[in-house]
């Protein structure tokens, strides 16, 4: 990726924040949670039906000018979906990011009293069999995390 065109360290970090805040913008925008959540209403309205053509600067200006920090209770109705008896994979389809999670993390409980879930999207970068082989995911993105993992059990 050739840089260059741009004459200041500033500039270049700004031009990556843009390229990563769209870019991110771009593969979640038809997730459950974009297309019902009034936290991202206003964006959502900025950039319809042209979020794919937008250029990266303009969307990530969008982005950073109309959506406020959240907090757990914005994500707890849909994270709900995960507990409902049966968990249907079509409720939890695409509800943060496209496709099913690989597992839900949770926290310690030590703010609120009750662990707090988080869906987590493309993070087993390898899947160990029992035989004590391991089969790489060919998604160079992905990565590993150290979290207390839940495996869902959805139908």
């Amino acid at each position: 990726m050739d840089l260059s065109h741009l004459s200041s360290f500033s500039e270049q970090l700004t031009w990556r924040t843009d390229k990563l805040r769209s870019s991110i913008a771009r593969a979640n925008c038809n997730t459950q949670f974009a297309q019902t959540a009034p936290e991202l209403t206003e964006f959502c309205q900025a950039t319809a039906s042209l979020i794919d053509g937008m250029d990266d600067h303009i969307l990530s200006q969008t982005f950073q000018k109309t959506v406020q920090f959240t907090t757990y209770d914005s994500y707890a109705p849909l994270i709900a979906k995960f507990f409902e008896k049966p968990c249907k994979a079509s409720a939890v389809s695409h509800l943060f990011a496209p496709g099913l999670p690989d597992f839900l993390a949770f926290s310690s409980s030590t703010s609120g009293g009750h662990p707090k879930y988080f869906p987590k999207y493309n993070c087993l970068s390898t899947i160990r069999s029992s035989e004590g082989g391991s089969l790489a995911i060919p998604d160079p993105l992905r990565r590993r995390t150290a979290a207390h993992i839940w495996y869902l059990a959805c139908n």
